[in-house]
């Protein structure tokens, strides 16, 4: 279960207490489309890849020994 599917339920997230501009219409559309699994999942699906993109490019790369190490039995 994802964010959205949590946060639009519970109405912990109302647009109204937002100014017009990207906060308010991310939170109007969680608001509406909270409820639909599958827009709940497009969400989730980007987020997570957004964060690893995001993620292998800010870490050092593991040391080649150790990777060859995991894929050894492949």
């Amino acid at each position: 279960m994802d964010y959205a599917s949590l946060i639009r339920p519970t109405e912990l997230l109302d647009p109204a207490w937002f100014t017009p501009g990207l906060l308010h219409s991310v939170v109007s559309w969680l608001y509406i489309e909270g409820v639909n699994p599958f827009s709940c999942s497009a969400l989730a699906s980007l987020t997570s890849e957004a964060f690893t993109i995001i993620v292998s490019k800010v870490t050092r790369p593991l040391p080649e020994s150790h990777v060859r190490e995991l894929f050894e039995s492949v």
